[in-house]
């Protein structure tokens, strides 16, 4: 577990800072690794111009998509698109919701600017939609299927955390293989209440169905058996 309470520390192979766009090098580095994508994915926002994290996720956004033709975007401002926050499920913000190529909503949305280690998750989310499938081996396979209720995945981390990437990652992967899973990255410094609520300390924190929290990395494995 990392407390939530330390500094951001430097990320300097994947971002100068969070309050900036991507470095030359990143979006050089990211290209590449954007550039096995096979199908098409969309980021879609809802912007709140009040909340300026709502802008600068747009801008990363933009960013982002301007790596690779497969990489579109939906950005609408609040209460623009009724219909549209309901379907990117933005009921906090800032969000970015990830839509694939047939324009169903996977269940997999970032509240925060995926920087820092959260960078290297967001990147493997879009990777992992979008790009080849992994073999993931028959066993973990048929584990995954075994989830045949509802299971809201709240995600909590911190940019400065080294260990949230690989739970992001985790319960992303659950959400794409398997339709009664939803994972919520939450960037915890931006929503004091829900780490009021639920007495966060730590990061990651993973809160199920607003009933199970369970702290520290987790592995699917690990993950499926809370759900279940």
């Amino acid at each position: 577990m990392h407390p939530i309470d330390e500094k951001m520390s430097t990320h300097e192979n994947l971002t100068n800072s969070s309050n900036t766009l991507l470095s030359k090098s990143t979006k050089k580095l990211l290209k590449i690794i954007l550039s096995h994508l096979e199908r098409e994915v969309t980021l879609a926002t809802i912007i709140d111009p009040e909340n300026p994290k709502c802008i600068e996720l747009k801008n990363f956004i933009l960013s982002i998509a301007s790596l690779n033709p497969y990489i579109l975007t939906e950005i609408y401002n609040k209460d623009e698109n009724p219909d549209a926050e309901v379907f990117f499920h933005a009921d906090k913000f800032p969000v970015v919701s990830l839509i694939d190529d047939e324009n169903y909503y996977m269940g997999v949305k970032f509240h925060g600017i995926p920087m820092g280690d959260g960078l290297s998750a967001f990147v493997l989310a879009l990777y992992n939609l979008a790009g080849p499938k992994e073999d993931l081996g028959t066993e973990l396979a048929e584990k995954i299927l075994t989830i045949d209720r509802p299971a809201y995945i709240k995600i909590c981390v911190s940019p400065s955390c080294p260990l949230c990437s690989d739970t992001i990652v985790a319960a992303q992967r659950l959400a794409f293989l398997n339709p009664n899973v939803q994972a919520e990255m939450i960037d915890i410094d931006l929503f004091p209440h829900i780490k009021k609520d639920y007495n966060i300390k730590s990061v990651p924190t993973l809160i199920i169905n607003d009933e199970i929290i369970s702290f520290g990395s987790k592995t699917m494995s690990e993950i499926i058996d809370l759900i279940l």
